[in-house]
């Protein structure tokens, strides 16, 4: 390196070539505690493979000590591919974490915390996928801290994409577990904006078979399943007669037992839904 200033470490192993996991230099980082030094981090420089046919590799060891063991215990490494490991010593991609933890609280699991001290609300902080670095056009995963009263404190989850030139949300998930395709306010467990076609939401077996959509209540006399048609620029919890117009009602007939149950239509007429307009009972009569 003409013109310029350099500390080298040198190594030689005798006669022969240098080895996978020789070390060719340190720098180690010391403390006084009033009587002598003590050790409190390395810096290690290693050969990542073997050093023969004038194809070096080497990689970088950060080291520190936690106060518990003197001896400095491997964080961080930059292996010979530039490949960053943390908790894992042969890492395969730019950047592995590997927690080796027990821990099985999930709101205590280890990893990487992203977050934004300010305290404005609905401000965030987020993961993004650009096509390089410094790019602009990106798709985002992130946090809304729509909260930030003390122990009150919500968060939303988002999920952002790039289409067609432009950036927007397509998924949020509430504070309260609402999810929400196409609305960034969800009122319900799901709630669907399509900004496509008519066609808001489309199920189906991955074989093409046949395919079943199914609503789930306790086997309780007079409990229920329905499907509802509404109205309304937003999702609204309940059926109610200001925002049905119609709904398809499944009833329990039994509590226990042999299950038995009627289906029941019912239709709107004026703010009104009323009784069913028209009934199927279990044993197959009906009543309009």
């Amino acid at each position: 390196q003409d013109n310029s200033e350099f500390i080298r470490f040198l190594k030689r192993s005798a006669t022969s070539a240098v080895t996978d996991g020789h070390q060719l230099g340190a720098i180690e980082f010391a403390g006084w505690d009033g009587d002598e030094y003590h050790l409190g981090a390395t810096i290690t420089a290693q050969a990542d493979g073997g050093f023969s046919n004038n194809a070096p590799k080497g990689r970088i060891l950060f080291n520190t000590i936690d106060g518990t063991d003197p001896n400095p215990a491997e964080r961080m490494r930059i292996n010979g591919s530039g490949n960053v490991g943390i908790g894992d010593t042969t890492p395969s991609a730019k950047l592995s974490i590997d927690i080796a933890s027990s821990n099985t609280t999930q709101a205590s699991f280890g990893g990487i915390e992203i977050g934004n001290s300010n305290t404005t609300a609905n401000n965030g902080a987020a993961i993004s996928f650009s096509y390089g670095a410094g790019g602009n056009s990106h798709s985002r995963i992130g946090a809304i801290y729509s909260d930030r009263g003390g122990s009150s404190e919500d968060t939303d989850l988002f999920f952002a994409t790039l289409g067609g030139g432009g950036y927007g949300e397509r998924m949020r998930i509430s504070s309260t577990g609402l999810v929400g395709i196409g609305t960034s306010s969800p009122v319900t467990q799901l709630d669907v904006h399509s900004t496509g076609t008519e066609c808001a939401a489309v199920f189906g077996m991955a074989d093409h078979g046949t395919a079943i959509i199914a609503t789930r209540t306790d086997e309780v006399e007079d409990q229920y399943g329905a499907l509802a048609f509404m109205v309304g620029q937003a999702a609204v919890d309940g059926i109610g007669s200001a925002n049905t117009t119609a709904y398809i009602q499944s009833r329990v007939n039994n509590s226990g037992g042999s299950l038995q149950g009627d289906l029941l239509f019912y239709t709107n007429s004026g703010d009104n839904l009323g009784s069913p307009k028209v009934q199927f009972y279990n044993g197959g009569e009906i009543d309009m």
